[in-house]
This record gives C-alpha cells, sequence and structure tokens, in this order.
C-alpha cells in the first residue's frame, strides 16, 4: 500500500502535469528518477534536474510548478532510499485490473531503466548488477488477462511489486549508494531495450511467471 506521502505527490503531479500540457505520467517521472537515484545521481538540483528535463521534455525547461514538483519526488524517493526501509509505487492502490496492472508496471520498469541508465558512468556492472538489470526489464514485458477476483489482483500485485521494489533497492545499494553514479547500464546508456530477454511475466488465469526472475 502506498504512502499518504505518495498519494498526496501523485495528485499535485498529476494537477501540475495536466495544467503544463506534458504528455507524461506521474508512474512514469516516478520511475526515472528512482533510476536515477538508484544509479547514484545526487539529491541536488545542479545534478538530477538536467536529466529530468533531456528524459522527460526533449531538453526544454519545466514550468516553476511542475520543477518545484519535480524537486520534492526527487527528495522524497531518494529519502527511502536511503532509509532503505520501503519504496513506494505511486499506482499500488489505483490498480483494478489485470491490464491496469500491466500498464503501470511496464510504464514504471521501462522508465527506471532509462533513469538507470543515465545517471551512471562507463565502469562495468557486476554479474549481480547485470542481473538485477534484466529482472526489472522483465517488467517490461509484462502480459496481462483479466483476474477472476479481487483476492487474485491483490495478490499479483503484491508478489509483482515486492519483487521490483527489492531488485531497485538492491541495485541502490550496490550503486547509488557507494558510487555517486559512475556505473553504466551498457554502452549506449539509455538504449535499454536491449537489456530485455525473452520470456514473459503473465498476469491473470494462468497465473505469474516467475521463473526467469527466480532462477
Amino acid at each position: 500500500m502506498a504512502s499518504e506521502n505518495i498519494e498526496q505527490i501523485w495528485n499535485r503531479g498529476d494537477a501540475a502535469l495536466m495544467d503544463a500540457q506534458l504528455e507524461i505520467e506521474v508512474t512514469e517521472v516516478h520511475g526515472v528518477i528512482c533510476g536515477l537515484a538508484a544509479g547514484g545521481c545526487a539529491n541536488d538540483v545542479s545534478a538530477f534536474m538536467p536529466n529530468l528535463v533531456n528524459i522527460l521534455n526533449a531538453g526544454e525547461q519545466f514550468g516553476s510548478d511542475v520543477g518545484q514538483w519535480l524537486v520534492e519526488l526527487f527528495g522524497l524517493v531518494s529519502e527511502q532510499f536511503r532509509g532503505m526501509e520501503t519504496l513506494d509505487l505511486p499506482f499500488e492502490d489505483r490498480i483494478t485490473s489485470g491490464q491496469e496492472a500491466a500498464y503501470y508496471l511496464t510504464m514504471w520498469a521501462e522508465a527506471f531503466l532509462v533513469g538507470f541508465g543515465c545517471s551512471c558512468g562507463r565502469q562495468e556492472l557486476s554479474d549481480s548488477g547485470r542481473e538485477l538489470v534484466d529482472e526489472i526489464s522483465e517488467f517490461a514485458r509484462v502480459e496481462a488477462e483479466e483476474v477472476s477476483s479481487e483476492e487474485e489482483l491483490e495478490e499479483i500485485l503484491t508478489t509483482l511489486t515486492e519483487h521490483l521494489k527489492v531488485c531497485a533497492m538492491s541495485l541502490y545499494a550496490d550503486y547509488g549508494a557507494v558510487t555517486g553514479g559512475r556505473i553504466p547500464l551498457e554502452e549506449g546508456g539509455t538504449k535499454t531495450r536491449g537489456a530485455i530477454r525473452d520470456g514473459e511475466l503473465v498476469i491473470g488465469e494462468e497465473g505469474i511467471h516467475l521463473s526467469d526472475l527466480t532462477g
């Protein structure tokens, strides 16, 4: 369950993005920020804002309302990573179907990988680091079917979101917390689609296929 803080930030961000007529979603922004933080980007406006401008707005500066919201959101994400307790995903309490689950999980995972790649330098990832990136990449290929009950959906979401959080936190612990953003995702930076392995997660009547994630 998402915290009250992330719920409030979602609502403010949703309004700010709409007012600014930006065709991006809070989930996408949150994913990018989490990736930047996990890769070592400092919680400093001069460090993270240029990345957000380039990734999310084609190099155009954000207006004051969106800019202030981004500073607040980055601060919250950084605090959660440093605390190593939990990572709130802003969409957790808003999902009501398997289709929505696939939509939000895919969006967040893709955005995270872009942010992580952009905050890295040119050193090689360790084997465990590559495995974690591969596991998050799997979420960019989530497929959805209708679930039979709210209980089934809740169980599926708990399994998937907790695994996603652990992967993101583990990358932060291995890289973001100690390297200051000097670890590369791969040569080519933000071209993360090539890291996606064959395989899929299925939400719905056939259950959750996590063999590629849990090894």
